[in-house]
């Protein structure tokens, strides 16, 4: 079976390797981009590590993470689905970016091809996100990509020894039809995991 992989206008979503663990260290180094994660990488073995467990957290259902690689400046951080539901044809999107790529559009394209993914070739209906209260850069963007914003989750997310509440966001597949994102060009090779693929009726 191939890689899947999504490829637009200037990214491409594929499959993270070996070869990317050194970038994804030094983008993730940045505390800036780590604040609000309830992970850090401290050496470059982490994201070694964590690249090396890809292809089983996909196959057990756990989370469908593609590297956001940039046409012109390489990878540029990581994006994904996660919490599938077969039957109920949902997840979770979460990605983060280095923070030299803020405000450059790569955000915009990569939500663009991880939306096609999951509606196109997985088949869901949902696509939902969660993010801080206090964390305004994700919640602006999530907004301006037509992602509505459900409600509140109190003490959901625990972070730095702390509980703390999580906003909850979502796209549906008619809104995400209707919506700029849709309009991004995509292409789609290869099938996703079983375990991220909606069930039939």
């Amino acid at each position: 079976m191939l890689p899947l992989t999504a490829t637009g206008p200037t990214l491409t979503l594929r499959y993270p390797e070996p070869r990317d663990a050194e970038t994804l260290f030094r983008l993730a180094s940045d505390p800036g981009v780590t604040r609000h994660f309830s992970w850090r990488y401290e050496r470059v073995e982490d994201a070694e590590r964590w690249i090396a467990g890809r292809a089983a957290s996909r196959e057990a259902g756990e989370w469908l993470e593609f590297v956001v690689e940039h046409a012109e400046h390489g990878v540029t951080g990581v994006t994904g689905l996660t919490e599938p539901s077969r039957r109920d044809r949902r997840a979770v999107t979460g990605s983060w970016l280095g923070s030299a790529y803020w405000g450059t559009g790569v955000n915009d394209e990569a939500k663009a091809l991880l939306a096609r993914i999951a509606f196109d070739a997985c088949g869901l209906e949902r696509l939902g996100s969660y993010a801080g209260p206090r964390n305004v850069r994700s919640r602006r963007a999530l907004e301006k990509l037509g992602f509505v914003h459900e409600g509140t989750l109190r003490h959901y997310h625990r972070h730095n020894g702390r509980s703390l509440d999580v906003d909850v966001f979502s796209l549906l597949r008619g809104e995400w039809e209707r919506g700029a994102l849709a309009t991004v060009p995509a292409r789609v090779e290869g099938e996703p995991p079983e375990a991220f693929r909606a069930l039939p009726d």
